[in-house]
Formats: C-alpha cells, sequence, structure tokens
C-alpha cells in the first residue's frame, strides 16, 4: 500500500487499483485528513451529483483537485478520515529517485521552481513532500538554504506574504519573481 502527500484533496486516474493513501492538510482549516483513494472514488461513484468524473480536469489531464474540502457535500465520507497530524517520513515511491537536482533541471528548462502536477506528477510530489517538510520543521538548515538558492518557494499561498511578520518570505519572494 502507497502513501503520498499532497497539498489538497485530490483524485488520480493513475492511483485507480493502486491501494493508494493520501494524506493532506487542509490550507483554510489546518485539519489534516487520511484518506483511501479507491474508497472515496467507490463513493463519490454513488454520490448523487457528484460531477468529478464528467470535469475536464478528470477528462483531459487524469486528476482532479478541490480547492477546499467540501465537507457540505462529503463530510460523511471526510469526517472519518480526520487525523491529528501528518508522518513527515512517509514512503512515497514515486519520489525516491528524485533530488534538488530535478528542481535544478526542472528550473533550468522552465526558468522557475514552481512545479505543476499536470506537467510532472512525480517532481510535483517531491516539491509537495519539502514543503510539507519545511513547514513542519523536519527539513535541515542545509536543504532550504539549497532550496532557496535555486529561488524555490516554500509557501504556494499569496496571501502569507501580505502579513507583516513573514517580511523575509515575502522579500525572498520579490528576489525570485525578479529573476524570472
Amino acid at each position: 500500500m502507497g502513501k503520498v502527500i499532497n497539498t489538497r484533496l485530490s483524485l488520480y486516474k493513475k492511483y485507480l487499483g493502486k491501494e493508494i493513501i493520501i494524506y493532506f492538510k487542509c490550507r483554510k482549516t489546518g485539519v489534516s485528513y487520511k484518506y483511501p483513494h479507491d474508497e472515496f472514488v467507490k463513493y463519490l461513484e454513488t454520490h448523487p451529483g457528484c460531477t468529478v468524473f464528467t470535469s475536464r480536469p478528470w477528462k483531459d489531464e487524469g486528476l482532479y483537485h478541490w480547492p477546499n474540502v467540501p465537507l457540505n457535500k462529503y463530510g460523511d465520507f471526510l469526517n472519518d478520515c480526520v487525523v491529528k497530524g501528518i508522518p513527515s517520513n512517509l514512503d512515497m515511491p514515486s519520489t525516491r529517485t528524485l533530488d534538488i537536482d530535478a528542481i535544478a533541471k526542472y528550473k533550468e528548462q522552465n526558468g522557475h521552481c514552481y512545479i505543476f502536477s499536470s506537467e510532472n506528477e512525480s517532481l510535483y510530489n517531491y516539491v509537495t513532500q519539502k514543503r510539507y517538510q519545511f513547514k513542519s520543521n523536519t527539513m535541515s538548515e542545509d536543504e532550504k538554504e539549497n532550496l532557496k538558492q535555486l529561488g524555490f518557494i516554500f509557501n504556494t499561498e499569496l496571501g502569507h506574504y501580505f502579513k507583516p511578520e513573514n517580511k523575509l518570505d515575502r522579500e525572498h519572494l520579490i528576489k525570485v519573481l525578479r529573476k524570472i
């Protein structure tokens, strides 16, 4: 059984039938979830009014992300998936062979380090793991510095940079954006 960390509630065609467990932390509420991918798919297939499987992202890209946790629609499933926290040492098979060099190569090709899930799923999962390690204080100072030197953005929520206490993060973001 594989385990994947993600930044939001998501479904992936490539995970169908593979007994994948997905962990994520809701940005809005701070609540952490752990859900079995295939069980959530089965639940949605029988849920009235679910449009996930007819959506453009699911049909064209093989994935679907919810911007916010839809507890009003799927709370009966998701409330049972709440966990106290997300382990920092998740087994992530799709990222085992990746390292900071993969991010550097992506930057060389694209001019930035912001990886989209639809472009490179395994690298996206890797940087998601790095962001989680950063936020949970489990990343070494050397790794933080190396990623900063590349122009890696640790927080993807724009509102974070407008808070007065995040002045250094804001300065880093401005520096990164000037180089693009």
